[in-house]
């Protein structure tokens, strides 16, 4: 197994470059965050963290190496701290975000890849991070049927976002842009 230190120059560079755009990214999905929230309330605002799963899942796939996850969300963090409407706290989500992500590609050795590992890690990140907010946000006070739906519309969401990893990734594959990067991963 390899470490950071393993990383070839190419592997840096696509994580910094992965990290800048999926920051710029996540911080358009915080104000729509921060509008859903206003305009529908929190619990349908939860929906949106598909897209968050999407961007911590979307680096380790491509790159394929030990810390991906843990360094693209990172720099994801750094890149949103200036910009987002939650300032320091996208940092800390972020950070949050990519160790979880970086545990479950770790428990498989980094061996492990395909859909069912990103849907996977993206219902047991997105159920912590539902959890955790589950009290605070006042989830727990609203009707069970309520509960239910938000369950449903989260999983819908994050299943969408491990899926759409595969697919761009797949894409910018077959458009000989990543084509160096998944081909020389693939075992």
């Amino acid at each position: 197994m390899s470490k950071l230190k393993d990383w070839t120059t190419r592997d840096i560079l696509i994580t910094a470059v992965l990290g800048i755009i999926l920051g710029l990214l996540s911080t358009a999905v915080d104000y729509a965050y921060t509008t859903a929230d206003a305009a529908l309330g929190p619990l349908l605002a939860q929906t949106l963290i598909g897209i968050t799963i999407f961007t911590a899942l979307f680096i380790p796939f491509v790159v394929r190496c030990p810390l991906a996850a843990l360094v693209g969300m990172l720099i994801i963090g750094l890149v949103q701290v200036p910009f987002s409407p939650n300032g320091i706290f996208s940092l800390v989500v972020a950070v949050i975000y990519g160790l979880f992500v970086e545990i479950a590609f770790a428990l498989t050795r980094y061996r492990r890849y395909g859909l069912p590992m990103l849907m996977s890690t993206a219902c047991v990140v997105a159920a912590i991070g539902l959890g955790i907010g589950y009290v605070p946000n006042g989830v727990h006070l609203t009707a069970v049927s309520l509960q239910l739906l938000l369950w449903g519309l989260v999983l819908g969401s994050i299943l969408l976002g491990a899926w759409l990893v595969t697919v761009l990734a797949n894409s910018l594959t077959q458009s000989g842009i990543m084509t160096v990067t998944l081909s020389s991963r693939e075992s």
